[in-house]
This record gives structure tokens, C-alpha cells and sequence, in this order.
């Protein structure tokens, strides 16, 4: 049984009568796989890509085997539909939302498309742009006639700008010290980009770079110039963010984080101690890092965790666990929360940074009871009927490691989580135990 795709997920029980020349299928029953989720006109697995609408209070989270996107309310915390990209087969595409129209916009690899979704119409707008290389990263200047949409290219050393209907604005390159560009971090009317490769000496146009260092570009958006450029040693920063309360720029790659002062020295620089870092943003002064602990898939579920970081010493004060094989997260800073995508599960973690006990009659930040999760997809991988004929056991890996049991006679359903990710299930002919 393949994994379903564009629908939401579902199993078909055949009755199969062979003969010398033909075989005659017919359909018996009909179970709905995803009939434990809140909506079931969609279906959002493997997850890869998040994004908050802080004006509509949504998150969208986009998985890479299925074309639907899971749109989550963000103050109940529960599914509550999805809008179809249209890309059907497997990609990898980043995500981005303009809070001033509510419009989405799709950055596809595998397409090589950038495209933009009105959500409330569920429709994919004619305006798209084809690119020449796969896209790397997308960030969104939040705004209605003066919005953009910015694309970097690490393998191109560009980073482009279109307006709100995608219209080109405005190309960034090597003349400009562009590069590898790949995170952005839009801060008001800056674009703050991280840059995989440094220069040898000083970023002047045609200096050659450095594949020993990392950069730091800021790009004014209301003048669309670039402001300044920075160099820094160890190569290949990935992800970037910007907190304008401090003046900090956090960088970050899958085993090196660095914080760079307003003035663009380095403050501290440290590795990831045997994790995977895999994004960063900034809260209350900290910087915000989401994890995996370095299992792969040969010898355990990948577990993952988004821990606060004291910046300007590598000290974590803080550590929340979530969900398998975490891939990207989304920040609402007004709800204090954060939202994790789990690749492994089907399922976002949500985080309550606010979450608090009290201890001497002082109230104090706790991870303790400050993570709950939201199941957004479904994936049927294996099938099993009892000893009896009874039941029909599914086993769903990507669907939150569980294990449902139809009844054949009535499609009533039972799931147990076994967790660790089940890859095989057998039934025992003789003593009837899965």
C-alpha cells in the first residue's frame, strides 16, 4: 500500500476471486484513516516547512510527500484545515506568509517555482516565477503595496526580491558580497542574510571568498542596498536571526553556533556538543535553537528538542522536548509559543515559553507539562489481518509511530502509539499476537 498523497489517507479491504484468466477486485469496505483528526478533507505528512500568521493567528506547516498544507489555529492549538499547493510529488519547499494580506508563498526545489496561495479562496494564483536554480531559503517583508518576497540561491551567490504579485524588484549577487547566501531574517525594513562563505580579506567588489569563514550581510529595504557586511571564521553558516532588542545576529550551521554583536564583532562562537543544530530565533535576550539529538534512521528515531541558549556563553538555561526528527520551527511571539514541525510524526509540537511553576512563592519558567503536540497527517505503510480475519492491523510510521485496528465486521477503530518508529509488523498465525 503506497503512501496516500493528495487525499486523506485511507484503506480499501478487497475481496480478490482468482481464476484461470482474470482476477476480480471488488471493493468491500471503506476505513478513513485520518478519522482521529479534527478535519479530514486533507492530509499533511513528512513535514518539513512552518510558518505563523501572526494577523489571521494560523500557522501553516507543509510536509514533503503531500500536496495539502496544515493550517493550525493558533489559540486552541487545534488543526483546523488545509489549502493545496498543487505540488504533488515529492519536494522540498519553504514556506512564507505575508501577515498584511494573509497571501502564502511557496518556494518549490524540485519545481524550481516560487508560487503564491490566497488562503481564504484555497487557490493557487496565476502570478509564479520559474527559476533558473533551486531556490534555498524565503523570507517575507510583511506589507500591502510595499510587501516583498525575498529568495536566496546559495548555489548562484543571489539573493532576489519580488514584490507582493511577484514581480521582479531588485537582484543582490557576488558584486554585492552575496556569498552562498542561504537563511534571511526580515527585522522591520532589514534583511539580515547568512552567508555560507566569508571573504579572504575585506568585502569589496571581486575580492575572492573564503570557503573557511562565514558572513553576515544587512540589506536596507527601503533603499534595497546593502549596509554592511561582516566576516567570520568557520565556514557555512545556514540559518540567521536577528534581535532587534539587543542587536545580536545570531548564525548557525548543522554543528556551529555564532552571535555577533550590533557592530558586527564576533561575541561567542561554540559548537553543538554531538547534536544537530537545525534553526535559530531569539527570545528575551536568549537565542532559541531547535535540535536533533544525531541518531539517523538505521539506529533510533531522531529525537529532537528546542533549547534557550545563553548567547553570550553557549550556557543552555533552558530545554524543551519534542516531537521525532524535528525539520523547522515557527515563532508567535505575542502567544509566547513556539511550533515545531516533527518529520518523523505527522505532528507539530507546541511550546509554551510562558509555561511557569511556583517555587518559594516565586513564579518560575518550567519545561515541565510545557509541550503538547497536534497530529496533522496520516500515513498507511503496512497492513496485517488478525489470525481470525477479524481485524485489519495498519501500522503508520509518519503517523505519530501508532498502530490501529479496524474492525473488519464494523470499521470501529483502536490505536495504540508504540512508538520508535515501527518499520514491520507480522501477526503470529498460531497465538494471534501482532
Amino acid at each position: 500500500v503506497p503512501m496516500m498523497k493528495r487525499t486523506a489517507a485511507c484503506l480499501l479491504l478487497l475481496s480478490v476471486a482468482a481464476c484461470d484468466k482474470d482476477v476480480t477486485v471488488s471493493k468491500e469496505k471503506t476505513f478513513k484513516m485520518n478519522s482521529g483528526l479534527e478535519v479530514d478533507d486533507g492530509n499533511c505528512t513528512k513535514l518539513f516547512d512552518i510558518a505563523v500568521d501572526k494577523t489571521q493567528k494560523r500557522l501553516f506547516v507543509h510536509g514533503i510527500i503531500t500536496s495539502q498544507i496544515a493550517m493550525v489555529d493558533l489559540d486552541t492549538g487545534k488543526l483546523s484545515g488545509y489549502v493545496d499547493s498543487g505540488f504533488d510529488d515529492y519536494h522540498i519547499s519553504y514556506i512564507g506568509v505575508n501577515p498584511a494580506t494573509g497571501k502564502l508563498y511557496v518556494a518549490d526545489q524540485n519545481s524550481k517555482k516560487l508560487i503564491k496561495i490566497d488562503v481564504e479562496a484555497d487557490h493557487v494564483s496565476e502570478d509564479s516565477v520559474t527559476f533558473d536554480s533551486e531556490p534555498s531559503r524565503i523570507a517575507i517583508r510583511s506589507g500591502g503595496g510595499d510587501g516583498y518576497v525575498i529568495v536566496s540561491f546559495t548555489s548562484l551567490n543571489k539573493v532576489r526580491i519580488y514584490d507582493q504579485n511577484l514581480n521582479h524588484v531588485k537582484t543582490f549577487d557576488i558584486d554585492d558580497g552575496m556569498w552562498g547566501p542561504k537563511g534571511m531574517h526580515v527585522q522591520e525594513d532589514t534583511l539580515y542574510v547568512a552567508l555560507g562563505r566569508g571573504q579572504r580579506d575585506t568585502y569589496d567588489s571581486g575580492t575572492a571568498a573564503s570557503d573557511t569563514k562565514s558572513g553576515l550581510a544587512v540589506i536596507d529595504l527601503d533603499s534595497l542596498s546593502v549596509t554592511a557586511r561582516y566576516t567570520f571564521q568557520y565556514k557555512g553558516a545556514e540559518e540567521i536571526s536577528h534581535d532587534k532588542d539587543t542587536g545580536r545576529t545570531y548564525l548557525l550551521n548543522s554543528s556551529r553556533f555564532w552571535c555577533v554583536s550590533s557592530s558586527g564583532s564576533l561575541v561567542k562562537s561554540f559548537t553543538s556538543g554531538g547534536v544537530e543544530f537545525q534553526e535559530v530565533e531569539y527570545w528575551e535576550e536568549q537565542a532559541l535553537v531547535l535540535t536533533r539529538d544525531g541518531k539517523t534512521s538505521s539506529d533510533g528515531t531522531p529525537y529532537g528538542s528546542v533549547r534557550l541558549y545563553d548567547p553570550t556563553t553557549g550556557d543552555i538555561e533552558r530545554e524543551y522536548t519534542v516531537g521525532p526528527k524535528p525539520s523547522r520551527m515557527a515563532i508567535w511571539r505575542d502567544g509566547a509559543k513556539v511550533y515545531t514541525a516533527n518529520m518523523a510524526s505527522s505532528t507539530v509540537s507546541i511550546v509554551d515559553l510562558d509555561k511557569t511553576i511556583t517555587i518559594g512563592g516565586k513564579s518560575v519558567p518550567t519545561t515541565i507539562l510545557a509541550v503538547t503536540s497536534e497530529q496533522v497527517g496520516h500515513c498507511v505503510e503496512g497492513l496485517q489481518l488478525s489470525s481470525g480475519g477479524s481485524y485489519l492491523y495498519v501500522q503508520s510510521r509518519l503517523g505519530n509511530s501508532s498502530v490501529y485496528r479496524y474492525s473488519v465486521s464494523s470499521g470501529d477503530r483502536e490505536s495504540l502509539n508504540v512508538g520508535g518508529w515501527p518499520t514491520g509488523m507480522d501477526v503470529d498465525q498460531g497465538t494471534g499476537e501482532l
